[in-house]
């Protein structure tokens, strides 16, 4: 060949004449096809592809595509621009990747199986989340409502008898009481007064008492702490009214009691069934303390008045603390809601439970379910 003369500024001397004029210079390189074919591929494949792929290197049988299986062929000749001058040669080098979608498939359903079950849990745990924001801001409010009709009852207690206290203290101060029979009348009224006064405080002190109280009751008698305490609850107010009887059931197994707790339930109970369901006239029906024995061999004190009862989604609520159906503003009853409270912790220090119950033909049944003494293997008593 000839290639064509230098610029005469970058003529070369004399002596290189002869590489200049008449010679070829000419660069390559020879591939090795086996290499180019069959080793880089395989070396490559092992490397890049993953579980679910099979590589099928130049001469090996074509796959089969199907549901489950996708092939990719590549021709290394054309990725490569290579010029090839025998076009039987192509065949050579066209590869295939065989991919098992169906593998990929299945691995695709777990991880949407286990995202759905993460976005269950995750809305689950929203869900109760917000159920527990709420429940707790109701919580708040009902203890708020609580709190205020407490305040309000509490200032209603103490100030009707301290107005009296102070009238009838300044009407003996100014000597209104002639005679010895007023100022005795006035003297009683002060002490009634003050008697009220007084049991506002122990029932908040009691509350506290027996909220960290622990339990110590002993076997004892049940029908004979009620006889004892019967003459003292048939009077009210001084009177005895006849609206109370006593119906004591007979062969009562020991209990576990606790005689101070037995006088408080009693106490309270009964004076609530006489606050909301006071006996009007001898004719109607008096309030009934009754103790039996259920068809379970427990030991029951029951209170049984025939007032106008209490709602059925009350009956839960009614032994919260400071907890009274209605409004302090509009109701007519007096009292801070801590009675029947009261009357609840006193009945569990006894290891008992206190119910409050619909009755047949109208009322309410206050329920009392003691612990009994039953022998033990060893012939000593334990509860039951």
């Amino acid at each position: 060949g000839h290639i064509a003369r230098l610029p005469h500024e970058l003529e070369p001397p004399p002596c290189f004449e002869n590489l200049v004029s008449d010679n070829i210079l000419a660069q390559g390189f020879e591939i090795d096809v086996d290499w180019l074919l069959l080793d880089l591929p395989w070396t490559t494949a092992q490397q890049v592809l993953g579980g679910s792929m099979r590589f099928h290197a130049p001469g090996e049988p074509t796959p089969v595509a199907d549901d489950d299986t996708f092939v990719a062929t590549e021709d290394l000749f054309a990725t490569l621009d290579v010029e090839l001058d025998d076009p039987t040669l192509e065949a050579v080098a066209r590869m295939h990747v065989a991919t098992d979608i169906g593998e990929m498939r299945r691995a695709f359903r777990v991880q949407l199986l286990w995202l759905l079950g993460v976005a269950v849990v995750m809305v689950a745990s929203l869900a109760f989340g917000i159920r527990l924001l709420l429940g707790s801001v109701r919580s708040s409010l009902e203890q708020a409502r609580r709190t205020e009709n407490f305040v309000a009852a509490v200032t209603h207690e103490l100030r009707t008898p301290l107005a009296s206290v102070k009238m009838y203290g300044e009407m003996l101060h100014d000597g209104w009481a002639k005679d010895e029979e007023k100022r005795s009348e006035y003297l009683e009224r002060i002490l009634r007064e003050t008697d009220r006064l007084g049991d506002l405080v122990d029932k908040v002190l009691q509350k506290r008492r027996l909220s960290g109280a622990p339990a110590n009751p002993e076997p004892g008698d049940l029908n004979l702490e009620i006889s004892a305490l019967a003459p003292g609850l048939a009077v009210a107010a001084g009177e005895d009214h006849g609206d109370l009887v006593f119906d004591l059931g007979p062969d009562l197994p020991p209990v576990l009691l606790s005689p101070e707790a037995v006088r408080e339930v009693l106490v309270n109970l009964v004076e609530n069934a006489r606050k909301y369901a006071p006996v009007q006239s001898r004719g109607d029906e008096p309030i009934r303390v009754v103790t039996r024995l259920n068809s379970k061999r427990r030991v029951l004190l029951e209170v049984l008045d025939r007032g106008p009862g209490i709602p059925e989604e009350e009956r839960g609520r009614i032994f919260e603390a400071f907890y009274r159906i209605g409004d302090e503003k509009t109701r007519r009853t007096v009292g801070t809601g801590l009675g029947l409270h009261l009357a609840q912790l006193q009945v569990r220090s006894m290891r008992g439970r206190l119910q409050a119950l619909g009755r047949s033909g109208g009322g309410t049944v206050f329920r009392v379910t003691f612990k009994t003494q039953k022998p033990s293997a060893r012939g000593e008593p334990r509860a039951g």
